[in-house]
């Protein structure tokens, strides 16, 4: 049996995370059991299968496993072959790859759980307690311009033909496609008649510490713009957890108009890294008195070392600070404009003028405010009846594991209140000519002319 390697890239890419490289194992892997006419899945939603059965059935599957993980993984070595072992072996390695990932987002307490269920006679759904159990995507890739030279790509998911769109932006170091429970909600949305679409941005992964919610709204707009060309005539962005902060910064400018907002984990930067005690946040802290000092010397680009990553006093000040552009969602934040606070709520959450639905995990371990329900309801108070918030019960920051199916369903109910389907929402194809995914005719509002893209 051969397994041949993806063509090596022409450019230098970023490399993957381990999980960005299991969800590639995976999809790698379904790939060849289907062209061997093996109509199986490492973990259906529904279904867990028996060790036993999984390798007294499929002999050839566990072959294609191996050969397929070690080529994504070549840092786990040989994988034992003995069929009482294989299963364990494999499960152990793919947990212990996934619990080193760097980052916050790693699900700890379901590894544990994990390796402790490795030793005992119980049906294992393999691999499907570690990563989003919808990580297969289908969609379209594409591209955006940002400005007259530069283009960006975007995914479509989803309903394909639909004409209303959720727009995705995550927060800091998240990229496209990496938020848990986005396959679950591409899959919700699809049903809904609502298509899912993810951007590359600027500030992806580790570039938010160089850039700023400014330069995200843009290409936020930029991204509208192009969709709105395309035929789109609903447009709700959502935002991850700094992206909720784009999200209210987006809805307080609007370059170009959207039809409503989602915030997820909405929770602020500032308090975070104030209380927490990790290495980076305690650097990033020490650095703040002097990240303050450059930007009100008109030095915020300067690029400071701060705990092993650069970062301008800009952006620094920007997420520390009471008067940074990111402290949109602080516990102390007054009502009313007050010295020393950049975002009162008056100006923010009252100043609201579409629809915004905010999504705020029960569990979330980056929030340090003791009466959460309080501040919600003075966020709602502020807000004039443009918001509605929902706590997503058992859920983490990320909702990596409890809680998905509450905050898909909470947000496709918003969306179905709001924008209940219309004939209008889903693209003619009455035009052979037109793929299904563009509109036959692009209709524009005739009072609000889309401006030139990427402008």
């Amino acid at each position: 049996m051969t397994i041949s390697k993806p063509p090596s890239p022409t450019r230098p890419t970023r490399t993957p995370s381990r999980t960005q490289r299991y969800l590639a194992f995976q999809a790698h892997l379904h790939r060849h059991l289907r062209a061997l006419g093996l109509n199986y899945h490492l973990h259906p939603p529904s279904m867990s299968v028996p060790a036993t059965t999984f390798l007294n059935t499929l002999p050839v599957a566990k072959s294609l496993v191996i050969a397929v993980l070690e080529l994504h993984f070549p840092e786990l070595g040989a994988f034992h072959t003995r069929s009482e072992e294989f299963v364990d072996e494999l499960l152990v390695r793919i947990v212990s790859a996934i619990r080193e990932q760097v980052g916050p987002h790693t699900p700890r307490s379901a590894v544990e759980h994990l390796l402790e269920r490795r030793d005992r006679e119980e049906d294992i759904d393999l691999l499907g307690h570690i990563a989003d159990p919808h990580c297969e995507w289908f969609g379209e890739l594409s591209t955006f311009p940002i400005t007259k030279e530069r283009s960006h790509p975007y995914f479509t998911s989803g309903d394909l033909n639909s004409r209303r769109s959720v727009v995705f932006i995550g927060g800091l170091f998240n990229g496209m496609g990496d938020v848990p429970y986005l396959g679950m909600l591409s899959d919700a949305l699809a049903q809904a008649g609502w298509k899912l679409v993810q951007l590359h941005w600027t500030s992806a992964y580790t570039g938010f510490a160089t850039s700023s919610l400014d330069t995200d709204v843009s290409e936020l707009a930029s991204l509208v713009t192009h969709l709105r060309a395309a035929g789109d005539t609903t447009v709700v962005i959502m935002g991850h957890s700094t992206g909720s902060q784009d999200v209210m910064h987006y809805l307080l400018n609007e370059p170009i108009p959207v039809d409503g907002g989602i915030m997820q984990a909405p929770a602020s930067d500032r308090e975070h890294f104030g209380f927490a005690d990790d290495a980076m946040s305690k650097a990033w802290a020490e650095k703040l008195p002097l990240a303050t000092e450059f930007v009100k010397g008109g030095r915020g680009m300067v690029t400071l070392d701060a705990g092993g990553m650069k970062i301008t006093a800009y952006r620094l000040h920007s997420l520390m600070s009471k008067d940074g552009d990111d402290d949109y969602f602080s516990g102390d934040l007054p009502v009313e404009p007050t010295e020393g606070f950049k975002h009162p709520l008056s100006q923010t959450f009252g100043k609201l003028e579409a629809p915004v639905l905010v999504l705020f995990s029960e569990k979330d371990e980056y929030v340090h405010v003791e009466d959460v329900p309080t501040m919600l309801r003075k966020w709602r108070d502020t807000a004039n009846g443009k918001l509605e918030t929902v706590i997503v019960r058992g859920a983490s920051h990320a909702v990596e594991t409890q809680g998905k199916e509450q905050l898909c369903g909470a947000v496709v109910a918003w969306l179905t209140e709001h924008w209940p389907k219309t004939q209008d929402s889903i693209i003619p194809q009455d035009n052979p000519n037109c793929p299904p995914h563009v509109p036959s005719v692009a209709p524009q509002d005739p009072s609000k002319p889309a401006p030139p893209i990427g402008q």
